[in-house]
Parts: C-alpha cells; sequence; structure tokens
C-alpha cells in the first residue's frame, strides 16, 4: 500500500508499521528488505514497549485499566503521611492517605505559583485518587506518571524532577515501591522555553548557553 501511494509523489508518504513486542530482527529486516524491492521511499517501523513511553499501547499493557472496579467509598478517618519535594514551581507538599496499608488518596499544594498551576495540580491529584479508589494498582500510576516533562525543571535529592505530575510519581514510588533512577545533569534534554536550545546544568540551575536564560 505503501508503495502504491509514494510511486505518485515527489518525497514520499510513510505510515509507521507497528510491530509486536516480540517481533525479530528479522521480520524487521524482511520490512526493510520489501520496501526496497516494492520501491518505497521511505518507511517507519515501531516495536511495542521498545520505549517506556508511547501513543499506542498493546493490549497487555491496559489488563491493570480493565481490572479497576467500582469507586470504594472513603472511611471517615484515614492514616497518612505528606512529604515535601521541590519542583520547578516550588516545594510541593504532597500527602497521601493510606487504607490497609496501601494509597488510597493523593492531596498536592504547591507554593506560590498560581491558580493555574494549583488546579492543574488538584486535577492530577483527583484522578490519581479515583484510580486507587478503583482498584487500580499504585506501581500503573507510578509507571504513568513518572518522567513527565515540563518547561521548568530541577535537580532535588539526587533525583531531577520534571515537573509535577513527576514529583508526585517520586514521591509514591519512594514509599510504595518503583523505579527512581538517578538522572545525570550531564544527561539532560532540558530545553531553553526562550530560545529552543538545549540547556546546561551547574550549580543548581538550568541555563541556556544559547540565550542566558535561567530558571532560577
Amino acid at each position: 500500500m505503501q508503495a502504491a501511494f509514494q510511486g505518485q509523489c515527489d518525497s514520499s508518504v510513510s505510515k509507521t508499521i507497528n510491530f509486536p513486542e516480540a517481533a525479530s530482527q528479522n521480520e524487521v529486516r524482511e520490512a526493510f528488505l520489501l520496501a526496497w524491492q516494492t520501491g518505497c521511499k521511505g518507511i517507519t517501523i515501531y516495536r511495542d514497549n521498545s520505549r517506556p513511553n508511547q501513543v499506542l499501547s498493546s493490549r497487555k499493557k491496559d489488563e491493570a485499566v480493565e481490572k479497576a472496579g467500582p469507586v470504594q467509598e472513603r472511611p471517615r478517618t484515614l492514616p497518612g503521611f505528606t512529604e515535601k519535594i521541590r519542583t520547578g514551581y516550588g516545594n510541593l507538599y504532597v500527602t497521601v492517605n493510606l487504607f490497609e496499608g496501601r494509597p488510597f488518596e493523593v492531596f498536592a499544594q504547591i507554593g506560590k505559583s498560581g491558580y493555574t498551576t494549583m488546579a492543574d495540580t488538584e486535577a492530577i491529584c483527583r484522578l490519581i485518587s479515583l484510580g486507587l479508589r478503583s482498584g487500580l494498582p499504585v506501581e500503573t500510576i507510578i509507571e504513568q506518571l513518572r518522567g513527565i516533562g515540563g518547561s521548568s525543571q530541577v535537580f532535588a535529592e539526587g533525583s531531577k524532577v520534571t515537573s509535577i505530575p513527576d514529583a508526585i510519581a517520586q514521591v509514591l514510588a519512594r514509599r510504595f515501591g518503583g523505579d527512581t533512577p538517578t538522572e545525570k545533569a550531564a544527561g539532560s534534554t532540558e530545553i531553553c522555553p526562550e530560545c529552543s536550545a538545549a540547556m546546561a546544568y551547574d550549580s543548581g540551575c538550568f541555563y541556556c548557553q544559547s540565550c542566558g536564560y535561567s530558571n532560577c
């Protein structure tokens, strides 16, 4: 189908070939050879789960979502804890209430960052709480939130905090398990919001070597 369309174009028309996770190197090789044999100007292939975040998810990845049940009623009193974590928008105070030793609901309060940021933070926490009260595993929530990038990223306690959702995920991961890799400043992919150039990290701040912007 791609060969039929690309034959009538000066450049190319490409549709990604989505391979299952179990696809072999030989199957990928055959796809590229077939494209060459049929005169395609270019193709794109993607193997499921070859990246930590992707637009399309396999049925296996969605099984945890399907297991979510009815929303559990909130008991009158719940124990919990509050943890402070530094973000690019100021200190974030994350409160997690527990039911039978497992996280049941999440609240977060961000410092003087503006009403929009506070509204977004509240919305995130409401959705997290809804998932937890519906039986969604906390590991699944951590996986979905961890690493979401934002325009203001900082290093805190040896790990890069890329956004408010990422900060909440790190708090949950520290308490209930999950991957919280320590990110090195040299490997940062922070982008300057002013000129879109790559930013460098030094003395606790990201700064742009092109235009001089700093997030401190």
